[in-house]
């Protein structure tokens, strides 16, 4: 296997010790915005249910607007560290940058969560045989829905109604998925590991065009500033067509809580950085995402999205197998 970098077999311990706990996050977060001379305010969308604030980074002028998140799920980490860098990078970055885009960007959607390495939030959905919650509700899927559940968590409530305000033309959500191949022409999987996969999350007929060509956009703008790397293998995520999601929520503009409309759709897309999450994966999986991200800013920034070729994101390879249950995983691993 030619992995693209280090990937962790199934009888390997793995270091998490870099994984930012929600304190180091809020600290580096404060101290950007004291470092920032003014560039960077960071506000206080509500509070979770065990209290800690939902911030969120707003930087830039410009009339373009662009929405960024990161660890919506609380076991999928570099979430928070690609937004803090990222926010570093903005602000040392051409000044056109924040002239062109005005950002809301969320390092932390769900600090709860983030806390205890779960995926939902702190309201236990499950419980062990002691009695103590071992999940809670999953935010990404608390949005808009059809079984009467939407809008029950105050992380939801809280950023529902700063995205009804801020109407993104934008939007990027940062994820974690599990270690893929990359699939060849012919639908075979090949030698190479996916190192992240860049996803639109609805189906183009149930999308106004513009979003469905300029999220298509995004993905083009991403992949070609990866590929161009060396280390990364950037895949196409399957086509799925999900409409409860936060993404899709805000490319179909779903109604917000107690049916409110707030008239407006962003285009939107998702990363999912591989698995692999030890110390050792953790600065060349923080380092495509802001790469990808940047190559999306500043496609916008100086009016060259409009440009790209939005069919070519059929040409992005898919993601194949997974390694851990392809035949290509070595028998000596998979113990």
């Amino acid at each position: 296997i030619l992995p693209g970098g280090p990937f962790v077999p199934s009888n390997q311990d793995v270091n998490l010790s870099a994984i930012m706990i929600f304190d180091e996050v809020e600290s580096e977060l404060l101290n950007i915005e004291e470092r920032s001379k003014g560039l960077l305010e960071v506000d206080i969308a509500g509070y979770t249910q065990e209290g800690r604030p939902l911030y969120i980074a707003k930087m830039g002028w410009g009339p373009v607007r662009m929405w960024i998140q990161g660890r919506i799920h609380g076991n999928e980490p570099f979430g928070n560290d690609v937004c803090l860098e990222l926010i570093k990078s903005l602000l040392n970055s051409d000044r056109k940058v924040l002239e062109e885009i005005t950002f809301y960007i969320i390092p932390s959607y769900n600090p709860d969560g983030s806390e205890r390495f779960w995926r939902g939030n702190a309201t236990p959905t499950r419980w062990d045989d002691d009695g103590n919650a071992t999940a809670g509700v999953d935010l990404n899927r608390n949005w808009w829905r059809t079984d009467g559940n939407d809008y029950s968590e105050l992380e939801s409530q809280a950023f529902y109604w700063a995205w009804a305000d801020f109407k993104p033309d934008y939007a990027i959500d940062i994820h974690h998925q599990g270690t893929y191949f990359v699939e060849d022409d012919e639908g075979d999987d090949t030698n190479l590991m996916t190192t992240f996969s860049i996803g639109i999350p609805v189906w183009p007929e149930d999308l106004s065009a513009w979003v469905w060509d300029d999220s298509r956009r995004m993905a083009v703008a991403a992949f070609d500033a990866t590929n161009a790397l060396g280390f990364c293998n950037p895949t196409r995520y399957p086509l799925i067509n999900i409409h409860t999601a936060v993404v899709s929520s805000m490319m179909l503009g779903n109604p917000g809580p107690d049916g409110h409309d707030a008239e407006w759709e962003s285009a939107a897309m998702f990363i999912e950085n591989r698995g692999g999450i030890g110390s050792k994966s953790r600065g060349k999986i923080i380092r495509q995402s802001v790469v990808a991200v940047h190559a999306i800013v500043e496609a916008i920034a100086y009016r060259e999205l409009s440009s790209i070729d939005p069919d070519r994101c059929d040409e992005i390879p898919d993601r194949g197998s997974s390694i851990r249950t392809s035949d290509k995983w070595p028998a000596e691993w998979a113990v």
